[in-house]
């Protein structure tokens, strides 16, 4: 029995000194968030950045921190999702627990009425979660063409990436590309052309496209 509790307290001493570990490396992982993020939202222009990690290594909290230091500089969030409608209730609980201390969270929008959305989005500091389909990529380009007084700067953040881009073109409209494909060069293309200061986040957590195959590196890259 003596043995046994002290079995007992050694696993529970190594399961407090992971879940310290994990802290230490989500708050270094966030810190470099804000450090490359800050550096491109201050900046005058358009420009990209990208996280990627194995699955399961917080991603999410990844992505919701690009979002985070984009309200904090006034500027709103476009949170673009695997097509799945499961995605978007996750989604908007994630946003949801990482905002609730916050003393002016942000408006979280999905697609619905457009008029609606429409009006809300003219008010600033939110952030509009959408699906990686056709049609639904097309509303939001619509929605920003829709907007009489266009924002100087905006953040997109594509999670999944590596199922975004369904085409090896990605700056030409070209038979054969799918619509989806199409729709997110058209979104992006129009945020832009608006005069638009874009600043891209493409996130993927595929281990195949990233860490496993290839020895990936870069300024703007960020290994979770």
């Amino acid at each position: 029995e003596k043995l046994q509790k002290i079995k007992l307290a050694n696993v529970e001493e190594e399961r407090k000194e992971l879940l310290l570990e994990d802290a230490q490396i989500k708050r270094i992982n966030l810190g470099n968030i804000e450090a490359l993020v800050n550096k491109h939202l201050i900046a005058n222009t358009s420009s990209k950045i990208a996280i990627t990690s194995h699955t399961q290594m917080g991603k999410t909290d990844a992505y919701l921190e690009v979002a985070n230091q984009g309200l904090n500089h006034s500027i709103s969030a476009l949170i673009c999702l695997d097509n799945s409608l499961d995605q978007l209730g996750q989604a908007k609980g994630r946003i949801a627990a990482m905002f609730e201390f916050d003393p002016r969270p942000p408006t979280v929008l999905v697609l619905g009425d457009f008029n609606k959305v429409l009006e809300r989005m003219k008010k600033g500091h939110y952030i509009l979660i959408y699906l990686n389909n056709h049609s639904q990529v097309s509303t939001v380009e619509n929605l920003i063409l829709g907007l009489e007084t266009k924002p100087e700067k905006m953040v997109m953040i594509q999670d999944e990436a590596d199922l975004v881009t369904k085409h090896e073109n990605t700056s030409e409209l070209v038979d054969g590309q799918p619509k989806a494909h199409q729709s997110q060069m058209k979104l992006i293309r129009s945020i832009k052309d608006s005069g638009i200061k874009l600043l891209l986040c493409t996130v993927t957590a595929t281990p195949e496209a990233c860490l496993m195959k290839y020895n990936i590196s870069g300024r703007d890259l960020i290994q979770l």
